[in-house]
Order: structure tokens, then C-alpha cells, then sequence
């Protein structure tokens, strides 16, 4: 793996720190991936900026609660948080409202509870799952780094003196 950053000091970046940091930015790529993907919010419906700002908080606010009501009924069985397949919880809520006649909290609670990922073990590589003779596969090597031009260092500074 390799990491391109400006910070050159090792003491002010460790390499434990570097990976750490990598680690946090995962967790809120799968958030966005679920988000646009799972929770199906790719694409917003508001015709305005500002309509679409609202309606990115709100379905966020809707995201993370139907997250944590599964997470909180799944952490009462001993479940962590890990295990919470947010897909499954999003299909128990969705079902709820459709059959909003059938009220049961106990059934609503419990189902949430079930919604959990797999605990089946991988026995082998999804890499060639769907295209084993794909030619193309881009390789991605030890990246090219170049310090920046006395030019491109003032088009910097000008910028931001213009930004802010």
C-alpha cells in the first residue's frame, strides 16, 4: 500500500496513525456506499440546491436511525455492531410501513434482530467471481510522485488568497 501525503515529518505521522486514519475513512465509504447504493438514494429527487441539501440530511437522519434501532435490538441479544446488515434492517422497516395494519412491536423488534449478515467464512477469492479472463485489469503500481513548480507553488498561494 501505498500513502501520498504532505505531511513529510514522522513524528507528526506515524505509519500507526497513517493506517488508523485509513481505517476511519473506510467506515464512511461503506456509509456512503450504503447510502447511494443500499438505502437507494444515488441520485436525489429535489428540483433545487437547497431542497436537495434537506433531503440528503433528512434521508441521513433516516439511515442512521433504522442503524441504530437494529443495532440497539441486536446489542440486547449480545450481538456486535459489526454483524448488522443494514440492507436486511432496511427491508424490515420498509415491510413494516407497507403492512402498517399488522402493527406487533414484538415481531418488528425481533425481525430486527435477525437482520444480520452471514456468519458464513469465505473459502475462497471473489476477485474472479464474475470475469476470471478479463484481460484489462488495471495495475496499479508504486505511485510517481513530483515535488510542485516555484510556478504552481504561487498559482497555490494565489488561489487561496482569492478563496478565502
Amino acid at each position: 500500500m501505498h500513502l501520498v501525503t504532505n505531511v513529510l515529518d514522522e513524528k507528526a505521522l506515524t505509519d500507526a496513525e497513517a493506517i488508523r486514519l485509513y481505517q476511519l475513512r473506510w467506515g464512511i465509504e461503506l456509509q456512503f456506499r450504503t447510502m447511494k447504493q443500499t438505502f437507494g438514494r444515488r441520485k436525489l429527487r429535489s428540483r433545487t440546491p437547497a431542497r436537495a441539501y434537506v433531503e440528503l440530511d433528512w434521508s441521513l437522519v433516516g439511515l442512521w436511525l433504522i442503524q441504530l434501532f437494529a443495532v440497539k435490538e441486536q446489542v440486547e441479544l449480545g450481538e456486535i455492531p459489526q454483524h448488522c446488515s443494514v440492507a436486511l434492517a432496511i427491508q424490515v422497516v420498509r415491510e413494516t410501513f407497507r403492512r402498517w395494519w399488522q402493527r406487533s412491536e414484538e415481531a418488528f423488534a425481533s425481525k430486527l434482530q435477525a437482520a444480520t449478515k452471514e456468519k458464513y467464512m469465505r473459502h475462497s477469492s471473489k476477485q474472479a467471481r464474475y470475469c476470471p479472463n478479463y484481460k484489462d485489469k488495471p495495475s496499479a503500481g508504486k505511485p510517481v510522485l513530483r515535488n510542485a513548480t516555484p510556478w504552481q507553488k504561487a498559482r497555490l498561494k494565489e488561489y487561496f488568497a482569492h478563496a478565502a
